[in-house]
């Protein structure tokens, strides 16, 4: 080492460096003792306080470069996702894309879906098929019958008075006692005598009143007598025949539409006539019970099924 301290800075170079790195060294180890007596709790909240402070760095960063939309523009954006989907189908319509008739059918969601149960359990019916069974096949016929329905409508040439016995039919709309819509009242008897009764066997209202009662028996007859051969050979008319509007064999479709809605229809009036009838005569016993009560109602059902007579000679069968 040199005398003096006016020697040459060369001449002190290795000795600082020695000094320094000697001190670093110190230092380091110094460092490493005093980190090592810290609390390991102290030092992972630590690093969570640094951990936090570089995610609101990066989301500043973020927010720099894509800042957020406005309130605006993020309704806008969920108002243009928003839409519904159409009953029955799969089609989902947007907000900004409804139509009337599209909102029209939205609204009538639920009795679309009623209607279309209570049409099934009528071709269930119709079928015979109360129960469910493997041979029949419910959606392929209700679509039948639903295309039975629109033809009707637009190709039968006819008064609505004329067709709405079978609409309503269709989806138990007519008030007979003790069907769906009157589920809650008691079945009352009918006015024949052979419905509701406590000793009446086990029917179904629509059976009854447009199928098994005297009146509807009658011009059932009338049918029956004046169908092709090729019809009878298998029985006679079934209630599908009637009620689903479908052609028996030999007949033409043409006609058979407009006389299965006929035959619905002079049913449907045949019991309102019967009703009437009943209910004058209740009156009557009603208002003087001194009065010996009145013979039992004839109901006079020749007359009604002779009109189909001059109908089937004109070849509609």
């Amino acid at each position: 080492m040199p005398n003096g301290l006016n020697g040459p800075i060369s001449t002190w170079t290795p000795v600082i460096c020695l000094l320094c790195g000697e001190i670093k060294e110190a230092t380091h180890t110094a460092i490493i003792a005093s980190y090592a007596e810290i609390n390991p709790i102290w030092l992972e909240a630590a690093q969570s306080v640094e951990t936090r402070k570089q995610e609101e760095d990066r989301q500043q960063q973020e927010q720099r470069v894509h800042p957020l939309p406005d309130c605006k523009t993020v309704m806008a954006m969920i108002i243009r996702r928003l839409g519904w989907r159409l009953p029955g189908s799969s089609t989902t319509v947007p907000i900004y894309g409804l139509t009337v008739r599209q909102a029209t059918q939205l609204q009538g969601g639920p009795a679309l879906e009623q209607r279309q149960q209570l049409m099934a359990a009528f071709v269930q019916e119709a079928r015979d098929v109360l129960g469910a069974t493997a041979q029949f096949d419910s959606e392929n016929e209700v679509n039948h019958f639903h295309a039975t329905l629109a033809r009707l409508w637009s190709d039968v040439r006819w008064e609505n008075k004329n067709k709405e016995t079978l609409w309503r039919l269709a989806v138990d709309g007519v008030p007979l006692p003790g069907n769906t819509h009157l589920s809650r009242m008691p079945t009352q008897p009918c006015g024949c005598g052979t419905f509701g009764g406590s000793t009446s066997p086990l029917s179904f209202p629509r059976m009854h009143h447009f199928w098994e009662w005297p009146i509807a028996q009658a011009v059932r007859d009338q049918i029956d007598r004046h169908l092709p051969s090729s019809a009878t050979t298998e029985g006679s008319m079934g209630w599908h025949h009637l009620w689903l509007i479908q052609a028996p064999p030999g007949c033409d479709q043409a006609p058979w539409d407009v006389i299965a809605m006929a035959v619905l229809s002079s049913m449907e009036h045949g019991r309102h006539c019967l009703r009437a009838a009943t209910r004058g005569q209740r009156q009557m016993e009603t208002n003087d019970p001194r009065q010996p009560p009145c013979p039992q109602l004839q109901t006079r059902v020749e007359r009604g099924p002779r009109q189909w007579s001059g109908s089937c000679c004109q070849g509609a069968p």
